[in-house]
């Protein structure tokens, strides 16, 4: 798939800003005088163009594998917060004195290996279909009442 150089470029831009009009506007130095709503327009259509979602997604697999965070990896984070916080550890002062326990909170690292997932695609929604009998659309049926309006009264002036 041979992109010309400007769509190269968008594609790019795209990966590393995540935004559609900023990214137009970097490979298409034109575009930056336009209005905001010409160039929403323009790289929108672009955007749509197959190609380029074809190069979008090879440079984003390309930086996910850069990152070398993978799915065991996070697994194996998220054990480690785990045993983390089944722990107690006495805290003491600089003297070795006991001066209470420690309990670890493992919610900001969840979050953080969440906001990783999410970043990386883990978190793609999962698509379900609903089908009738033998895999056929289900059948649905619109019951209508029929509805009759009685005249309150004589309005004239």
């Amino acid at each position: 798939m041979a992109l010309t150089e400007k769509r190269e470029a968008y594609c790019q831009k795209f990966v590393e800003l995540g935004d559609m009009s900023e990214a137009y506007r970097e490979a298409y130095p034109k575009s930056r005088k336009w209005k905001d709503r010409s160039v929403n327009v323009e790289a929108s259509k672009l955007h749509k163009n197959t190609n380029v979602l074809l190069r979008v997604k090879e440079l984003q697999d390309e930086a996910k594998k850069r990152s070398e965070v993978t799915v065991d990896k996070k697994k194996a984070w998220l054990v480690q917060v785990v045993e983390q916080s089944l722990r107690q550890v006495e805290v003491t002062d600089n003297e070795g004195t006991g001066i209470g326990e420690f309990k670890f909170d493992g919610g900001t690292v969840v979050r953080a290996i969440n906001e990783l997932n999410k970043m990386d695609g883990d978190h793609s929604a999962v698509k379900s279909e609903l089908t009738g009998k033998n895999g056929k659309p289900i059948e649905t049926v619109a019951k209508v009442q029929r509805l009759n309006f009685l005249p309150v009264g004589n309005k004239t002036k």
